[in-house]
């Protein structure tokens, strides 16, 4: 018992420090959000004159001024930065904080245990490390199961479609397990299920129940259906809450990468960010790929311990690209509603400032208006909930990198 206490300990006191670090002394949550660009559409009576502390605030201004003074748009929108005090108030914050909590928190304890491991001799993690890991990566599934059954923001139309997805994602993965031998795609269930058996069959003999672990003992089969369908189960789950963030990030890919003409120098981003874009976009596939063994195996000659390092560092990778790109990909959606609002009043021929508004076509021009306004304010709205979408993928997979070392 204080050797399992000395043990963890030194963890215990670094997720203190982490906790403390990143809600009291640096809120690093507000920090990936803080200083984003919201449009909005002024009111009559309303200056649309903002103050924007931020230089790249500025320069968008800048840029949108220049537009405006060419199309005569001069003080239809508003450009709004994004401060710490106005997200704690937005829906799905609390869900963002504390998946970025719970992400920090498995980075310094597995640079810890990696640490400990060179020191000692020994790659093996610990089992403060693996419950971090599995609390982390239940907790990026449940926020994301939250975005998709909220029914103030997620449509009717999204949730059937995730609940097909679900379905579909579930029957696949059963076959997969069922049908795919393990020489092609080896998930190594057999050995988890020894695993479970010897460590149920351990407990067993600790608690006096001798002729209970005798019976238990070699007995694998109910581990291992018991094992593929939790397989099956989080297949189904996540493939059936990943539907509408995969769509939204590739909304948001097209729009950073390809953004309108006339949008040239104000929307999408810089060579070197659309790299990171596109990097982001294949590597997913990538990581598929390394665990199909006739591709990896026997073209590249690898032993089983180089194979898992291969495997836990692309998965690492990944997750690093979805924190990385975070900024990136809620300012693209937010960027939508200004793409929305310039097509829509200005591409369909309705939008004359001076037009009378007892004709047709003020009418017109009035209705587009406040349609094009709460697109905007439904942006404004959603942005946390994009945010937790496109982060709680990278904190799956870095449990499960966490889970494999």
């Amino acid at each position: 018992m204080v050797s399992t206490l000395t043990i963890c300990m030194p963890y215990v006191a670094i997720t203190l420090l982490v906790v403390f670090g990143t809600n009291f002394r640096l809120s690093l949550s507000q920090s990936f959000l803080s200083n984003l660009t919201v449009y909005r559409i002024p009111a009559k009576d309303e200056t649309p004159k903002q103050p924007l502390k931020t230089s790249q605030a500025r320069n968008r201004q800048k840029r949108l001024n220049r537009k405006k003074s060419e199309e005569n748009l001069q003080g239809q929108l508003c450009l709004i930065p994004t401060t710490g005090e106005g997200l704690l108030q937005r829906a799905f914050f609390s869900d963002f904080d504390k998946l970025v909590f719970f992400a920090t928190t498995v980075v310094t304890n597995l640079v810890a245990f990696q640490l400990v491991s060179w020191l000692k001799d020994d790659l093996r993690g610990g089992s403060v490390l693996t419950c971090l890991a599995v609390i982390a990566g239940g907790c990026g599934i449940v926020s994301l199961v939250r975005t998709q059954i909220n029914t103030e923001v997620s449509p009717r139309e999204e949730q059937l479609v995730g609940g097909a997805a679900a379905i579909a994602s579930g029957m696949m993965a059963a076959l997969v397990l069922l049908l795919v031998p393990s020489e092609v795609l080896d998930f190594e269930l057999e050995g988890a299920a020894q695993a479970v058996t010897l460590s149920l069959q351990l407990q067993l003999e600790k608690l006096g129940h001798e002729s209970v672990a005798l019976a238990v003992k070699g007995a694998t089969v109910f581990p291992l259906v018991f094992l593929q369908g939790v397989l099956v189960g989080l297949a189904a789950v996540i493939g059936g809450v990943s539907v509408a963030p995969a769509v939204r990030c590739g909304r948001c890919y097209m729009l950073s990468t390809s953004p309108p003409d006339w949008a040239e120098g104000h929307l999408g981003e810089g060579r070197g960010r659309r790299v990171l874009l596109h990097i982001n976009t294949i590597l997913p596939m990538a990581v598929i790929v390394l665990w199909i063994r006739p591709m990896l195996e026997e073209p590249l000659g690898l032993s089983a311990e180089h194979i898992l390092y291969l495997r836990i560092g692309a998965v690492i990778l990944a997750a690093v690209m979805q924190g990385a790109l975070l900024r990136t990909h809620v300012q693209s959606f937010l960027d939508s509603g200004f793409v929305a609002w310039y097509e829509r009043l200005y591409g369909n021929g309705v939008a004359e400032r001076g037009a009378p508004s007892g004709t047709r076509q003020g009418a017109e021009a009035n209705m587009y208006s406040q349609v094009v306004r709460c697109q905007l304010d439904l942006n404004s709205t959603l942005m946390c909930k994009v945010a937790v979408q496109a982060f709680a993928p990278g904190v799956i997979l870095l449990s499960c990198a966490a889970l494999m070392w």
